[in-house]
């Protein structure tokens, strides 16, 4: 056996650039709407960026149990044989797909609603906003078959084909955002033009590469409800805390978008997407927790588990800490990466610190939680997310413009952290438990 770091790290680096896909095209669009436009217009841009990211991030993060659904389908029926896996493949994305579909269309119908109740629009940013919104949706389909295409290829051992998918569609997104924004001029539309083409590109590339390996036979044939109930018997507790997160994390744009700021709007746009980008990089490790810790318990070495969880641990502070400084140093001395808006660079600056406590925070908790997923303490998990949402959702009730909103997330991390470090005693009693034989794990 090779040793628990290493095997940890052969997980979730491959992971880690399947996980970045959303927040990397987010990046990018950006940069260049704030870099590629006039100021005038880049602040417009931005403050439109903010609500739609905050409303796809929401999306997507409520839906990503896509990815855990099919990693465990796809895995149980590739032991049978590689034809039972591609049916479940075929069965996972005509789900996907069709959940995807119906909300393109709910956007689509409803896109100013959601704008200015749900986030709060301001009559300013309403047409760009609404326009971004209009062509960004399109892409929801494809982002949900690509957590499917992702799943099934972890659940298959590759851990290399959703490399080469964010490849492309990084690529894509890059010549995209500069095709339609620089050569077109179409704005902020060219930067959802951009990323919608960039998700069927990313998702085209996993669904190809799966199709050969697993010879999967297509067919117009829909499946029926009993083919798709592994994908739909997805645990609650993972349903619920990605709900809520995604509710939280739109929560603050709504909160900043409240003040009517358009300068505000367009720093938290900013802050936000690059807070989210780097807080991927605790998702494979919560990942390698809940893949590896649960087999080391079936096969009966809780001892290894207990060492899993520590080391996991440990790498997990140190993660927490680079992310964090990287999340204050960029803003503070790189400003002009973001914006050429002196104005909306400053004001962004005005909320680096809280960002880095709320980043360390935000990373060693959900960390955290992926340990506990792995040992089967469900209920520890969701008590930690559901209490340090009540938490944040308070401080955002009672907080005001964009100070408020960082100081809600920072008070999310820190309860959620808080909460699962307390939890830690009981985790190490069970496994205690089991290596010395007094329970069984179930």
């Amino acid at each position: 056996r090779r040793s628990l770091t290493g095997e940890v790290l052969s997980f979730a680096l491959p992971v880690l650039g399947a996980c970045l896909v959303e927040p990397v095209l987010t990046l990018i669009d950006t940069w260049f709407v704030g870099n590629m436009l006039s100021v005038a217009a880049s602040g417009i841009g931005l403050a439109a960026l903010a609500a739609n990211c905050a409303l796809f991030n929401l999306i997507t993060t409520s839906l990503s149990f896509f990815c855990t659904a099919t990693t465990g389908v796809v895995a149980r029926e590739i032991a049978k044989d590689d034809a039972a896996a591609g049916k479940a493949l075929v069965n996972g994305l005509f789900l996907s797909t069709s959940v995807g579909a119906t909300i393109c269309a709910l956007l689509l119908i409803f896109r100013n609603a959601v704008l200015v109740k749900g986030f709060y629009v301001s009559p300013e940013t309403l047409a760009t906003s609404s326009a971004y919104l209009s062509i960004r949706a399109l892409s929801v389909p494809a982002a949900l078959a690509n957590y499917v295409g992702t799943g099934a290829c972890l659940g298959c051992g590759d851990t290399t084909t959703p490399l080469y998918s964010i490849g492309a569609a990084v690529l894509t997104n890059l010549f995209g955002d500069w095709f339609f924004i620089c050569v077109l001029k179409m704005g902020v539309s060219g930067a959802a033009a951009a990323t919608a083409l960039s998700s069927y590109v990313g998702a085209g590339v996993a669904i190809v590469v799966l199709s050969t390996k697993l010879k999967v036979r297509w067919s117009s044939r829909i499946p029926k409800v009993k083919e798709l109930l592994p994908f739909l018997q997805i645990s609650g507790a993972l349903l619920v805390s990605s709900v809520l997160a995604g509710l939280t994390y739109s929560g603050t744009t709504r909160v900043v978008n409240s003040s009517g700021s358009v300068m505000e709007s367009a720093a938290h746009q900013i802050g936000l997407q690059t807070w989210w980008f780097l807080s991927y990089f605790a998702t494979p490790l919560a990942l390698a927790a809940q893949s590896i810790a649960p087999r080391e318990l079936a096969e009966g070495r809780p001892s290894i588990a207990k060492s899993l969880t520590n080391r996991i641990i440990v790498m997990s502070l140190t993660v927490a800490c680079g992310v964090g400084v990287t999340n204050w140093a960029l803003p503070t001395f790189v400003p002009a990466m973001f914006t050429q808006d002196a104005a909306v660079a400053k004001t962004l600056q005005s909320v680096t610190l809280k960002a880095m406590v709320a980043q360390v925070l935000i990373t060693v908790g959900s960390v955290l939680d992926g340990v506990y997923i792995g040992t089967g303490r469900l209920r520890q998990y969701l008590f930690a997310g559901v209490s340090s949402t009540i938490v944040a959702w308070t401080m955002l009730y009672y907080g005001v413009g964009l100070q408020g909103a960082w100081t809600a997330l920072v008070c999310l991390g820190l309860s959620r952290t808080l909460v699962n470090v307390g939890g830690l005693p009981r985790l190490y009693h069970k496994l205690w438990l089991l290596q010395s034989g007094k329970e069984k794990w179930q």
